[in-house]
């Protein structure tokens, strides 16, 4: 099941999801930093451009989490009617 999608569950089970999604996002950031800095140097990459996709990545990252809770809580509201 993908991160973020939380059918009803136990809050053990759910804290266990959680978990593990932030265990696989800090792998998956870590990694492309890695992947950056080591191939960074064959197509001239500054510290800075670095920085710059460090937080561009960051921004995208929030805005889709965002995304998903206000479209959870659209389709709540529309439920609820």
């Amino acid at each position: 099941m993908p991160c973020g999608s939380t059918p009803r569950r136990s809050a053990a089970s759910a804290r266990a999801s959680l978990q593990s999604c932030a265990i696989s996002g800090s792998v998956l950031f870590h990694g492309v930093m890695y992947l950056g800095r080591y191939y960074g140097y064959l197509i001239e990459m500054t510290p800075n451009d670095l920085n710059l996709i460090k937080g561009l990545l960051i921004i995208v990252l929030l805005v889709i989490t965002q995304s998903k809770k206000l479209k959870k809580a659209a389709i709540r509201a529309m439920v609820d009617k």
